[in-house]
């Protein structure tokens, strides 16, 4: 499955080219920083085990709020905290659509509905 930086990194600097004029410097700036997230263009460190002698590099990653792989442990924790609030109770979406018109409506047969439930 394709990340976000995958699909920035192959589309970025055309789409970048065609829509200078509308970008953002923000937008401009996040979608560089999602690119260059988690690999050699922000760097690393370099963690070894004397016990296996084994060694495993950890490249840094943007920290931009934007940025899926960078705020999903933010997001999962802030989910769990909002879902810790939640009273236990089934929990439902309810839709309600009012119909207003601003002058009279022509004569109908049957009554118009006061109010739409989805």
């Amino acid at each position: 499955m394709s990340e976000l930086a995958d699909i920035f990194r192959q589309h970025g600097p055309a789409y970048r080219q065609k829509f200078a004029k509308q970008l953002l410097p923000s937008q401009r700036q996040a979608m560089q920083a999602i690119e260059q997230c988690r690999t050699e263009a922000l760097g690393g460190h370099v963690y070894h085990c004397d016990q296996c002698d084994q060694s495993l590099y950890s490249y840094h990653s943007c920290q931009n709020r934007h940025c899926p792989k960078c705020q999903n442990e933010a997001a999962d924790r802030w989910l769990h905290r909002q879902q810790a609030l939640l009273l236990p109770v089934p929990h439902f979406i309810r839709r309600t659509i009012f119909l207003w018109s601003p002058s009279p409506c022509p004569q109908r047969s049957e009554p118009w509905p006061a109010v739409i439930r989805s």
